[in-house]
């Protein structure tokens, strides 16, 4: 289970977005230029999860929420997100560098950056997060600073 969460700008996008297809590579800059970043957040612990979309919602971004790793994975190949969070440590199918691992194998995904939430902060844990393909790990509870500083410093930042 997921639950999708876009400002109203964002209906805009999806119009933008289908658009693009059938507009010249100036209008696709132009478009885009106009594009909020898109983050997707998966973890388990929803109350969080739903903190992360509002905070990340405030710094101008469109949210999306998985429960899971596989619903997680499954959305990010849809929706392509500029942004995914996910915690290492979930029950199911797919643990959070499991998807790190599938992501970084999928060519479309490539772009995306992968930061990772772990209550498990230790060396080894950081470590392994890494080597599975997250670009930051960030132990909980991550500070409203820490994703801030990931908002503004993410490549696509002009799009916001």
């Amino acid at each position: 289970m997921f639950l999708s969460s876009t400002p109203d700008s964002a209906c805009n996008t999806t119009l933008a977005d289908s658009h693009l297809k059938t507009t010249s590579s100036v209008e696709q800059d132009r478009v885009a230029a106009l594009r909020p970043i898109h983050a997707l957040i998966i973890d388990d612990n929803r109350d969080l999860a739903r903190l992360f979309a509002d905070i990340l919602e405030v710094l101008g971004c469109t949210t999306e929420i998985a429960w899971a790793g596989q619903a997680g994975l499954e959305m990010a190949k849809e929706h392509a997100p500029d942004i995914i969070f996910c915690d290492l440590n979930m029950p199911g199918q797919k643990s959070g560098l499991d998807v790190a691992k599938a992501i970084r194998s999928d060519n479309d995904l490539t772009p995306t950056s992968l930061i990772a939430i772990t209550g498990f902060n230790d060396r080894d844990s950081i470590e392994e997060a890494r080597a599975a393909g997250f670009e930051s790990v960030f132990g909980k509870p991550i500070k409203f600073a820490q994703l801030r500083e990931v908002v503004e410093n993410h490549p696509d930042q002009a799009k916001i």
